[in-house]
């Protein structure tokens, strides 16, 4: 196989030496034009203007959501259960329960007191 790839490609014979080295060609241009920098600036501007408008966007909606939902948990909590003993009246149990349940669902959303 090596004879047929021989005869084919030719054998190879010793390295010579290095030649001197030629002349330089002529620079090319080192930047971009104007017009496609100028372009491609205005694209990275308007992307991270988009980026910090979504977030800011995002931000104040959830913000205006949980403002919702504060209003919502206060109002439930503003009606206490009604006071005395659950064995004598076992569904005053169940409203005592809730009105807690309310209360702590509040203090984890930081609603207030």
């Amino acid at each position: 196989m090596e004879q047929f790839e021989a005869v084919y490609k030719g054998r190879k014979g010793d390295r010579g030496d290095q030649g001197a080295k030629g002349d330089r060609g002529p620079k090319g241009a080192s930047r971009l034009p104007g017009q496609q920098a100028w372009s491609i600036v205005v694209l990275v501007v308007v992307i991270f203007v988009m980026a910090g408008s979504s977030l800011l966007l995002t931000s104040h909606e959830i913000s205006q959501n949980n403002r919702k939902w504060c209003a919502t948990i206060s109002l439930l909590v503003s009606q206490r259960a009604p006071p005395g003993s659950a064995s004598s009246n076992p569904s005053r149990a169940y409203e005592q329960k809730l009105s807690a349940d309310f209360h702590e669902l509040r203090s984890r959303l930081g609603c207030g007191k």
